[in-house]
């Protein structure tokens, strides 16, 4: 079983450094890193231990239910489903791209 981690910036500072919070699974990861953008948390994103990542708007997108998050930490879209795809129904439907300013 593969592992994540998810970053963020530890202040609103942009020089400040990143808290690593590592998680088992893909959807602890997802609603980890949901969790810390409807906080306002800037820098978020989930990392594997193979060098990808996702962040950013495609992260948002995810979190908000409009792409799917495959295992391999891309965003799909809903209708085009490759490979393992969580896609969380919550109140994270209205992060908004603000989040990333």
């Amino acid at each position: 079983m593969r592992s994540y981690v998810v970053t963020h910036r530890v202040s609103s500072d942009p020089i400040s450094p990143f808290a690593l919070d590592e998680v088992g699974d893909l959807e602890a990861a997802l609603a980890h890193a949901r969790g810390l953008l409807l906080s306002g948390q800037l820098g978020v994103a989930i990392q594997d231990g193979e060098g990808r990542e996702i962040f950013g708007y495609d992260l948002a997108a995810c979190c908000r239910g409009e792409k799917n998050l495959t295992s391999d930490l891309r965003a799909v879209a809903r209708r085009r489903q490759m490979g393992r795809s969580i896609r969380l129904n919550s109140m994270a439907s209205w992060i908004s791209a603000k989040v990333f300013a």
